[in-house]
């Protein structure tokens, strides 16, 4: 449009530049002339007026008189009337103007629907969605409150480690640049990490009844129990519920892993061993004879159960100057020549346990000795089977009285008070024991 236009404007500049030049042509003419007095001239004047629709010629002969005088005619001026210019219009170019467009929001909502859960002690991040409106958008929480270690950004993102199981709702609200907004309630549930507590089982016994339950934690209930590799001892099964069961005639060791699965679907795994033993019983039935003053070593034996043993002395007392370790082992220096009654217990790593009782002499050695017998001790020097008699030491209850004191003979007697039975000691040099007590 605007080449257009220049041209049409170059157009009528050039007509009239035309016709402003013939115009002067013609008076330059005229005026070359010589002119008598008295003559009489007519000059040709042009008008030329141009509005923007239609271009006017106007021709206006204007006659002047001049005084009289000796007149000289002159032949009219030949005047050249130029064709009237023709201006060729151009309709102006029409502009249509289209009303506004009106553009119609459609209404804030929130799209999600629901906000999933999960387990605690991981990193949660969940973006909430909306529809319609117009952004920017900022999300806040309306009531109730988030799960313990969530945050809601203003951007709508929902973030954190969630560190409290449980089950939570709440509302949200979405606000739009424009001061609309739309809410909306939710409800989720974060659980701990499904986790197989039962660890081990116990041993149990050839024979006997197998009753144990797994436990577990965490995911969502009901759990389902299962065996995914290896395999039970025969005659051992395990159930759905988690509830281990049977009798296993023969001793074995197994090794199976056990597979938990929630109702949601996720599951957890657990290799568990179990060993079925035969029953626990002490190997050692007797204890050799001790030597006072020398030293006593004597490890006791056991056989079955669950290795390895715990042992204690049950009932009695060792003689002094002897000990009795953990590890079932009897040992140190005897200092009394005596006979006692003692139970030794052996427990294996199950907590079942066996218990034997053992008689344990302590015989009488070389140099000083001390005989313990129930009502009191005597002590007594011996040197190439020579008896000599030191003194007598009676116990609570019982007055002591010597009754022999010979190089081969050395006897004491303990009477004892309130109706107690007397106690006594005899030692002879020549005798295989050399001391006998009771």
């Amino acid at each position: 449009m605007y080449m257009r236009k220049l041209m049409v404007l170059s157009l009528w500049v050039i007509a009239t530049g035309l016709v402003v030049y013939a115009a002067n042509a013609a008076v330059r003419a005229v005026d070359r002339q010589v002119f008598p007095d008295g003559a009489s001239i007519q000059v040709l004047s042009t008008t030329t007026t141009t509005t923007t629709t239609t271009t006017t010629t106007t021709t206006t002969t204007t006659t002047t008189t001049l005084p009289p005088a000796t007149t000289t005619l002159i032949p009219d001026a030949t005047t050249t009337i130029l064709p009237p210019a023709t201006t060729t219009l151009i309709p102006d170019a029409t502009t249509s103007t289209l009303p506004p467009t009106t553009t119609t929001l459609a209404p804030l909502v929130i799209s999600t629907e629901s906000i999933p859960g999960g387990m605690t002690g991981g990193t949660y991040l969940v973006w909430l969605r909306s529809s319609g409106g117009r952004g920017p958008f900022v999300w806040s929480v309306t009531s109730g409150e988030l799960p313990a270690g969530l945050e809601l950004l203003p951007s709508g993102l929902l973030r954190g480690n969630p560190s409290t199981p449980g089950k939570y709702s709440f509302g949200l609200r979405v606000d739009d640049s424009q001061g609309d907004a739309a809410g909306e309630n939710f409800n989720l549930e974060f659980n701990d990490p499904l986790k197989i507590e039962t660890s081990f089982i116990t041993d149990v016994l050839v024979g006997t009844q197998v009753d144990e339950l797994f436990v577990a934690s965490g995911g969502e209930k009901p759990y389902l129990w299962s065996i995914d590799q290896g395999s039970l001892p025969a005659g051992i099964i395990l159930d759905g519920e988690g509830s281990l069961s049977g009798i296993s005639e023969n001793p074995i060791f197994s090794e199976f892993t056990v597979r938990l699965t929630d109702s949601e679907g996720n599951f957890t795994d657990r290799q568990i061993s179990l060993e079925v033993v035969e029953p626990i019983r002490l190997q050692s039935l007797a204890l050799p004879a001790g030597v006072s003053g020398s030293e006593y070593v004597f490890q006791i034996l056991a056989e079955g159960g669950s290795s390895p043993y715990a042992w204690e002395v049950a009932d009695g007392t060792l003689p002094e100057g002897m000990n009795f370790s953990s590890a079932g082992l009897i040992s140190g220096v005897p200092q009394v020549a005596t006979k006692i009654s003692l139970t030794i217990r052996a427990t294996d790593l199950e907590g079942r346990s066996a218990a034997f009782t053992y008689e344990l002499e302590v015989l009488v050695g070389q140099e000083r000795q001390t005989i313990l017998a129930r009502g009191g001790r005597v002590l007594i020097e011996i040197e190439d089977n020579i008896l000599k008699y030191i003194e007598n030491i009676p116990n609570d209850g019982f007055d002591g009285y010597l009754v022999v004191s010979t190089p081969q003979k050395v006897q004491v007697h303990f009477i004892g008070q309130d109706g107690q039975i007397p106690s006594w000691i005899l030692c002879e040099a020549f005798s295989s024991e050399i001391c006998s007590f009771d």
